[in-house]
């Protein structure tokens, strides 16, 4: 996590904001659209690294 931190001070905060947001939406969509098990737990690992790039930033 702490290469986002790092990546935000050099690039700005403003764009890895905005793209943790629209690909975590996107991942929550495909976790409400899973039809199997599997894919649910795929939708949800794909989740993680978003959510924790939106709270260091």
């Amino acid at each position: 996590m702490p290469i986002f931190g790092r990546l935000g001070d050099y690039y700005g905060r403003k764009p890895f904001v905005i793209t943790s947001i629209v690909v975590f939406t996107v991942a929550s969509v495909l976790c409400g659209l899973a039809n199997s098990m599997m894919f649910l737990a795929l939708a949800r690992i794909s989740a993680l690294p978003q959510r924790s790039c939106n709270r260091c930033a």
